[in-house]
This record gives structure tokens, sequence and C-alpha cells, in this order.
């Protein structure tokens, strides 16, 4: 072939490319649910299928990891780098029903230490909820849960012992929702037992107890407000702590939010409200403050998600002399759909722990990035990155995180 030939070739083919791309470009925007997100997006060609059993759809996962940390223990001053190899099976299980709902999971994660044994973990889950539909304007739901879990290195509460304190967590909720017209109501409640296998911290078993009732208004399709009352109680075991400061405390908190639906572009909840907590203690005083909570989602193309995240509440602590931790927490993530198959990801948050009447307070950063890349059905790659830093106003509670991560996942 002459050159000239050769030129046409390449110019023929590369105007059928360039009319071609916003056709398929097109064609991809029409699959896509424009009230998901890039991460949620279904992906047919790509999701697994499931394993069918009458009603159910059963989905098992096999995740495989390997990471490299230069700081496994969250330490300051003694700084043990290490390579983990992390194990995540879990089965999902999902009825299949035209009215109703019930969803089981059970799962674990298994990280085990080339050297730093004593950093292992075995965390267990099951969980499960359901809806019952009653009728269209009313529903119940559901849902129970059991843990094996642990205290994390980068928890402000860990005692820095050698082993990874354990947790045992046991609860469920139940609420109920109605429909009257524009007017929405919900009244539900939750509770939670956790018990801390370690006997130095015996004294922080307790059981945890919320309380919810909800009052919202359809303003528009796409717009809903809503005010909402909670109510907290926890109740230790031992009424008094090895300090001898006696934990039990209960509080309530009014919100006033909207849940927003933005032509599919910004979708999520908002809310900000005024917390108040009391404690049987009596050196310590009532806590006080404005709360809020947000999780939108924006996609500001068709192949690009953002999400904001945030929160400002009390939390139990059992941090020296403190009353409470007042935690304040902002996040960022970005996902890029670069092919039907990869994603591209980005996050960056900060979170402020401020021990009130302790004075310790923490200011934490992460961020991270990472890719994940489905080769078919059944198998996807991904790698990452991620950064960690606190620092805090208390001797020895800063540190310096560094990991890099790659694994693989086996779905069915």
């Amino acid at each position: 072939m002459t050159a000239l030939p050769k030129v046409r070739s390449i110019l023929l083919a590369s105007s059928a490319i360039i009319l071609l791309v916003p056709e398929l470009a097109l064609a991809q925007a029409q699959e896509v649910d424009p009230n998901t997100t890039v991460t949620e997006r279904a992906r047919p060609e790509y999701d697994p299928l499931g394993i069918r059993s009458g009603a159910f759809l059963i989905f098992p996962e096999l995740g495989i990891s390997g990471s490299y940390s230069d700081n496994v223990g969250f330490d300051e001053d003694d700084e043990d780098s290490d390579f983990v190899t992390t194990i995540e099976p879990s089965v999902n299980i999902a009825s299949q029903w035209s009215r109703h709902l019930l969803q089981l999971e059970v799962g674990s994660e298994i990280a085990i230490h080339a050297e730093e044994s004593d950093e292992d973990f075995q965390d267990f889950f099951a969980l499960g909820d359901g809806r019952y539909d009653i009728s269209r304007q009313t529903n119940v739901v559901g849902n129970v849960q059991g843990r094996l879990t642990h205290e994390g290195r980068d928890d402000p509460e860990d005692n820095g012992g050698d082993e990874l304190t354990d947790i045992y967590e046991f609860g469920g909720g139940l609420a109920i929702n109605h429909q009257i017209n524009r007017l929405g109501f919900t009244l539900g409640g939750d509770v939670l037992r956790s018990v801390f296998d370690d006997d130095d911290e015996e004294d922080r078993n307790a059981n945890v107890y919320d309380l919810v009732l909800r009052t919202s208004y359809d303003v528009s399709p796409r717009f809903d407000m809503f005010v909402e009352g909670r109510y907290n109680v926890e109740d230790r075991d031992d009424n008094v702590d090895d300090n001898g400061i006696e934990r039990d405390t209960d509080g309530f908190e009014a919100r006033i939010g909207a849940d927003v639906d933005l032509t599919a572009v910004l979708f999520g909840e908002v809310f900000a409200g005024y917390r108040v907590q009391r404690f049987e203690e009596d050196d310590f005083d009532d806590e006080t403050g404005i709360s809020f909570g947000a999780d939108l989602s924006w996609n500001p193309t068709l192949l690009t998600s953002v999400g904001f995240s945030g929160q400002r509440d009390f939390r139990a602590t059992d941090e020296g002399g403190a009353a409470s931790n007042f935690r304040t927490e902002f996040g960022v993530t970005v996902d890029h759909e670069v092919l039907r198959n990869v994603i591209v990801n980005g996050e960056a948050r900060y979170q402020n722990d401020d021990f009130r009447g302790d004075g310790r307070e923490d200011d934490s950063i992460l961020l991270g990035a990472g890719v994940t890349v489905w080769l078919n059905r059944n198998l996807s790659l991904n790698a990452g990155y991620d950064f960690s830093e606190r620092d805090s106003n208390e001797a020895g509670e800063d540190f310096t995180v560094n990991q890099f991560s790659i694994g693989l996942t086996l779905r069915l």
C-alpha cells in the first residue's frame, strides 16, 4: 500500500472514531441511573449474578489483600513497619419478593501480620434487616446484629496495651413508618450491648438505648423537611469505673433537616440540632452544644460522583477525667469512572476530638487514593494508598502512618 492510501485509511478511521465516540457516550449515559453514585450504579456486564435459592439470591464474596504499613501500631515513638495480609469472606442473602424485604449478611475480617503478631485480629459479624409492608402507607422495619470487633490502635479510647482489646456487640432495633398524604411519621428505638474482653476494661461494659421520633413533610417530590427528637441512655454494668467515676449518662437532642434530590444532581440528607447530655457523676456539668449531620452526593457529570459528609455529636468516653468526647467530622470523597470497569477514587477526612473536662484535644486527618478494576463478573482488582495523622495536645498520642495495599475480590 502506497503512502497516500495509508493516509486516506487513517483519516477515514479517525473520522469514524470521532463520530462514534459521542454515540458511545450517549449510549452509556442512557444506561446510567442518575439517582445513584458512580460506585452504586448497576453494571450488568460486571455485576455478580448470585446464586438463586427459591425467593432468595445468595452473593458469596471473598476479598484478599496485602498491605505495607510503616507504623502498624499507630505509635508516636516506636514506629514498627510490617506487611499485613487481610482476608475478608462474606455471604449476603437478599429476598426477591415483590413486597416485604429480608436481608442477611455474615462475614469476617482476618488480619495477619508478618512480624507484629500482637496486632493480629479476627473479627466476625452477622447482620439482619427487614421490612414488613402493612400497607402502601405503613411499614415496620427492624434489624439485628452480632459482632466480634476490636478497638483500633487509632481510636482515642485505645488503652495502648500489648494486645488489641476485643469487643462483643449485640443489638437490634425496630421502627414503624406511616405516611398520611404529605405527612410522614417514624417512631423507633435501638439497643446495643457492648462487652469488653479484657479484665482491665470490664468497667466499660454497657447497654446503650436510643429512641427517635420523626415527623416529615413532603414539600415537593424532591424535597422533604423533617423535625426529629432523640433520647439516649448509657447504662454501665458497674456504677463506678476503675477511676472512681460514675459513667452512666443520658441525653436528648432536637433536630431539623431535609431530604433533598435536586434533579438527581445533588441528593442526600442534612440536619442541624441542639444537644444536651447529662451525667450521673456529680463533678461533671451537663454538656450542651450545636450538633449537625450531612450525607450528600453530587454528580457533576455522569462519570463523576462527589460525596460530602459531616457530623458533630457527643460520644461516650473513658478518657481520664473527661465527661464526654465532642467529636466533629468532615469528609469528601471523589469517584470517577475512567471506563465502565475502572474507577479511581480519592478521599480526605478531618476529625476533631474534644474531651470535655479533661483538656485533651486531638486533630486527625486521613488522605487516600485508589483504583478498582473489574476483570469480569467474578473478579476485581484494587490498589490504594492511605495517609493518616493525629496531632494531640496530650503527650504520646500523636502518630503518622503511610499504608500501601493491593488486593483482589472474588464474587459469585
